[in-house]
């Protein structure tokens, strides 16, 4: 009898099972994913090296990725440098420039691209409650961004990684 479930069973690591029962925070990450986002976290980065792109050309294809991602169900928000600009980019060059001078003004230590200009970012927040394993959502995702110049990663994605290896041997 248990020989027959075996090929179904799976490691899930979940940080909140590490976490005392009577916790308050594991009361408060258990509200914060309940009420507010997830918790899990994904990293795709879009790499422009082998591509000739202005600025607002890169801008508008990290848009395009983005929007590809919000097509999976389990991705519940995404944030990248491209969330901070207009949807509509000013067509004037000066207030283009002005534009642009402005957000590299703005940097922080939690970039969403690289000092070179050529590896953007962005964070998605996904939901793994919904039926879907860890490994099912970066399959999906990989596949779905597998004629992007994306890799998908993230602290999910070797939380997934690791669990596999450690069930594996």
């Amino acid at each position: 009898a248990a020989c027959f479930g075996l090929p179904r069973l799976q490691a899930d690591l979940n940080v909140v099972d590490f976490l005392p029962k009577d916790s308050k925070l594991r009361q408060d990450f258990l509200r914060i994913e309940r009420d507010f986002t997830a918790v899990d976290s994904l990293e795709v980065m879009v790499n422009f090296a082998d591509q000739d792109l202005p600025f607002v050309g890169q801008l508008e294809q990290v848009r395009r990725i983005d929007g590809m991602l919000h097509q999976h169900r389990a991705v519940a928000q995404t944030l990248s440098l491209a969330s901070f600009f207009p949807d509509e980019m000013p067509q004037d060059p000066v207030t283009l420039a002005s534009l642009l001078k402005r957000a590299e003004r703005k940097r922080t230590d939690t970039e969403f691209l690289d000092e070179t200009g050529q590896l953007w970012r962005i964070s998605a927040r996904v939901r793994t409650n919904l039926g879907l394993t860890r490994q099912q959502i970066l399959d999906d995702l990989t596949r779905l961004l597998a004629n992007e110049p994306a890799t998908v990663t993230g602290m999910s994605a070797l939380v997934e990684s690791t669990q596999r290896e450690i069930f594996d041997g």
